[in-house]
């Protein structure tokens, strides 16, 4: 399972660093916001997994499921955050935006060099 929780941290580091990339500050501001909370929860998610595994047979039963169960619910945050992007379409619409900017500055340099 440890695999699990470095594939999801490293998702939470790519999610939560996205904004902080060159092209990606251009992006309407709710979601760079909305990439920050996906990441957020995926990276916190995946360091309480972490520590629960760690923690092993070290706490109780109950303390064990309910730990667990907050870590399910960070996950889901962060699942219905980039789902809600993916289905809004609003994303997709700003990539294509970011798409045509950097077309229009590639031609813009071949046509200089002539």
């Amino acid at each position: 399972m440890r695999w699990t929780y470095i594939i999801l941290l490293c998702v939470g580091l790519v999610f939560g660093s996205a904004p902080l990339i060159g092209r990606f500050r251009t992006m309407p501001r709710w979601i760079r916001i909305a990439f920050v909370i996906a990441g957020l929860s995926f990276l916190c998610g995946g360091i309480g997994a972490a520590a629960l595994d760690f923690a092993g047979d070290r706490v109780s039963p109950s303390v064990h499921w309910f730990i667990y169960e907050n870590i399910l619910v960070m996950f889901g945050i962060g699942v219905g955050v980039i789902l809600l992007l993916a289905i809004s379409g609003e994303i997709f619409k700003a990539l294509r935006d970011i798409d045509a900017a950097r077309h229009r500055g590639i031609e813009g340099r071949a046509t200089r060099n002539v």
